[in-house]
């Protein structure tokens, strides 16, 4: 028998399958995840230009809106993660040591 499942993608990729598959596969965000999922695809699709990603989003307005919001989402609480830790998470140093430890709770 051979296995479906052909395991995580590398790095960045993965990281950002994880998240389209919670967007996903929140029924509550069905519509959204669907439109998030076609937005990601056209972005690293070498077919597709970014004129035909811009007025795929700007063509929906309500997906328009969940995005710039989804975005302001992750920006305060980026700011918020920062000012938490007194840290700033444009340092890679920084970054890199928050890693490790968010790798090692997980683990522990």
């Amino acid at each position: 028998m051979t296995n479906q499942n052909p395991g995580p993608p590398p790095d960045g990729r993965r990281v950002r399958a994880a998240l389209l598959q919670k967007v996903c596969g929140n029924e509550e965000m069905f519509a959204l995840g669907s439109a998030i999922a076609r937005v990601v695809q056209m972005a690293t699709s070498d077919d597709q230009g970014t004129h035909d990603l811009a007025h795929y989003v700007l063509s929906d307005v309500a997906l328009t809106q969940r995005i710039l919001r989804l975005a302001n989402t992750v920006r305060y609480r980026i700011r918020r993660i920062e000012k938490l830790l007194s840290t700033s998470l444009d340092d890679p140093e920084d970054r890199l040591v928050l890693a490790l430890g968010l790798r090692a709770t997980e683990r522990g």
